[in-house]
């Protein structure tokens, strides 16, 4: 889990700078799955549970390609409050390494994610997966 501390957040009062937690996984590919369909149903772009129907758009990494960015609301069942959710997926494929690399955002304040969209995208673009020989060496900037 990452934890972002995005740029409208630090607008707020010190006393309530509450960081948007990020859920990033690697999603192992079943044979024979194919891209398309499996990164629609890690974002959930055609869920049935939504409020209105999510909004879909490719998204572009310049380390991994173009994958898929979905907005959706949906209704919490518990509380029946409307919840916004976000989530982005791309196929990573290097020789004969695969995996579907997902990241998850939901929050009960739809405003909190939509103005913070553009650091989140900045975040999702900087994702990469480094070869096991690069992950000794790597030093943050």
């Amino acid at each position: 889990m990452s934890w972002l501390n995005v740029k409208h957040a630090m607008d707020l009062s010190p006393w309530i700078r509450i960081p948007l937690p990020a859920f990033v996984d690697l999603v192992e590919i079943e044979e024979g799955e194919d891209r398309e369909t499996a990164l629609r149903e890690l974002t959930h772009a055609d869920a049935s549970y939504t409020v209105e129907p999510p909004i879909v758009e490719d998204f572009d990494s310049p380390h991994l390609g173009t994958g898929l960015r979905v907005l959706r609301y949906y209704q919490d069942e518990d509380s029946n409050e409307v919840h916004v959710g976000l989530r982005y997926a791309r196929r990573y494929e290097k020789g004969t390494e695969a995996a579907d690399v997902l990241i998850i955002l939901a929050d009960p304040d739809a405003g909190r994610i939509l103005r913070a969209l553009d650091d989140i995208d900045e975040f999702a673009r900087a994702i990469r997966i480094s070869p096991d020989e690069e992950a000794d060496t790597w030093k943050a900037s």
